[in-house]
């Protein structure tokens, strides 16, 4: 099930003003365990983490051309889905090595991979 399924079978709590039932008209609470598959990434991070675990909360939490910030950069995970989502991201890295590999992983993200 990919993120917009799980949103679609669900209910968020209230983001950016906007009523849980906009994002499901039935109201239903979106479960507490996510079925999310690992993914393999060649980069020197040690804990990059899925695309689709961030995909969700972007989707219930903003909007086409918002801004996402992610005060963690790492990879570049949360960056890549925002741009694949059409959003703006904003990210905070203090390691320079993590953050070379960035680019690289936005594309990887965008291109499917």
């Amino acid at each position: 099930m990919d993120a917009e399924e799980l949103l679609a079978e669900s209910s968020v709590g209230m983001a950016n003003g906007r009523s849980p039932r906009g994002y499901n008209p039935k109201g239903k609470n979106l479960r507490s365990v996510w079925n999310i598959s690992n993914c393999s990434y060649q980069g020197d991070h040690f804990s990059v983490f899925p695309p689709q675990l961030v995909e969700i909360p972007i989707l219930a939490c903003s909007r086409e051309g918002d801004i996402v910030l992610d005060p963690f950069l790492g990879s570049g995970t949360v960056a890549g889905v925002a741009e694949k989502l059409n959003r703006k991201w904003i990210g905070i890295e203090l390691n320079p090595a993590y953050a070379d590999l960035v680019p690289k992983r936005i594309e990887e993200i965008k291109n499917g991979k």
